[in-house]
């Protein structure tokens, strides 16, 4: 980023290379849509490129990215109320077992159909919080600083998520939920 700092745009591209797959998955599990998640990663970076004066490298590249998805997935919520997300963004950085039976296929993607499920019922803000500490790995301190929050409060908000959504797994695996 310092590179794009002092006029060598070239290295978007490396960022961009670096980060948009991750991004993009990011942006689909809050909004649901995944051309629009795609559009998002594409305003993200035009923004990044417009404001990248204002990175100050205090914390990571990453935490300030994702800072910047965050609100422009807020912006457009607001602007188009989307619906609660779809299913997971398919394909990707999950080991797939080389010698799979059907049988053990057919469980794994029930219990999967079951998790995207009750993910797609809890909050935004819980979407968010497990989506950047579980699916992109992200700190607490780095989550903080994205939701401009205490790492305390990002702790708790973690915790308070997966509890509803292990509650609402088991409502489901007990026929509770259609």
């Amino acid at each position: 980023m310092r590179r794009v700092q002092a006029g060598d745009l070239d290295r978007l591209a490396v960022l961009y290379s670096r980060h948009h797959a991750r991004l993009r998955g990011f942006l689909f599990r809050i909004c649901g849509d995944a051309a629009g998640a795609e559009d998002l990663v594409q305003t993200v970076f035009l923004r990044i490129l417009r404001h990248r004066e204002h990175f100050k490298g205090k914390g990571s590249f990453a935490s300030w990215m994702y800072r910047i998805a965050r609100n422009s997935a807020l912006d457009r919520i607001k602007s188009e109320k989307l619906r609660s997300p779809g299913p997971f963004p398919q394909g990707g950085d999950e080991p797939r077992d080389p010698n799979p039976d059907a049988e053990s296929c057919a469980g794994h993607r029930e219990r999967l159909d079951i998790l995207e499920a009750a993910f797609r019922r809890l909050s935004r803000k819980q979407r968010e919080v497990l989506s950047l500490s579980k699916v992109d790995g992200l700190s607490g301190g780095e989550i903080a600083d994205i939701l401009g929050c205490s790492t305390g409060a990002v702790k708790v908000r973690i915790f308070r998520a997966m509890g509803e959504l292990r509650r609402l797994v088991q409502s489901m695996e007990n026929g509770e939920f259609s």
